[in-house]
């Protein structure tokens, strides 16, 4: 069965922190780096820790909901929802499976809106910093970042770990069992919540 469903849709479980803007040309993009694995641990949970990925700002089509079948080591298969689409240049297609249970309070509707942005990676980033900018094209968060710039380069943090893009620690999974935990504090002088310390 595929939905095809509506792309700006709204949500409070981490706030609205791509605005959907006007689409004046139909064009869809990557809002943050999605890092590759093989098809079946392809998951809204976007571990960090696969060597390539599809960088910020890709445009992407045929946008919709599937079905994602999970494979779990007790060979009983779960068909839960996911999220399809092609890489507009290449044609080529990947599904991300959402599985509810990992994400209390958002729902895959939610993770497609997060997803994707009818902005391009300029326009995503034109006010950000160059060193900000910089850590987005690398897919990694530094020191010194804002929220919506580590929001553009790792996407939403674990719902399961993190209580709100409000709360001063972020928890995002590297692999499945590896968690990197970013710690923000308040710039005295800008008043911005930036990155203040990482942990692997």
């Amino acid at each position: 069965m595929i939905l095809v469903c509506n792309l700006f849709l709204s949500s409070d479980a981490f706030g609205h922190h791509h605005e959907s803007g006007e689409v004046a040309d139909g064009k869809m993009y990557t809002a943050y780096n999605i890092w590759l694995w093989p098809s079946h641990n392809m998951i809204c949970l976007n571990y960090k820790g696969a060597r390539n990925r599809i960088p910020a700002g890709t445009e992407v089509e045929n946008i919709q909901i599937v079905d994602f079948t999970f494979y779990y080591p007790s060979n009983i298969d779960v068909i839960q929802e996911g999220i399809e689409f092609a890489i507009a240049e290449s044609r080529k297609t990947y599904a991300i499976g959402f599985n509810p249970s990992y994400h209390p309070g958002a729902t895959v509707k939610d993770y497609l809106r997060w997803m994707f942005t009818p902005k391009t990676l300029e326009e995503l980033t034109s006010a950000f910093t160059p060193y900000e900018i910089a850590a987005i094209k690398e897919g990694t968060v530094a020191q010194g970042m804002r929220k919506d710039a580590v929001l553009a380069s790792f996407g939403p943090p674990s719902e399961r770990h993190t209580r709100g893009l409000h709360n001063n620690t972020w928890v995002y999974y590297i692999r499945k069992k590896e968690q990197l935990k970013i710690h923000f504090s308040k710039n005295p002088e800008t008043g911005l919540e930036e990155v203040q310390q990482i942990d692997v």
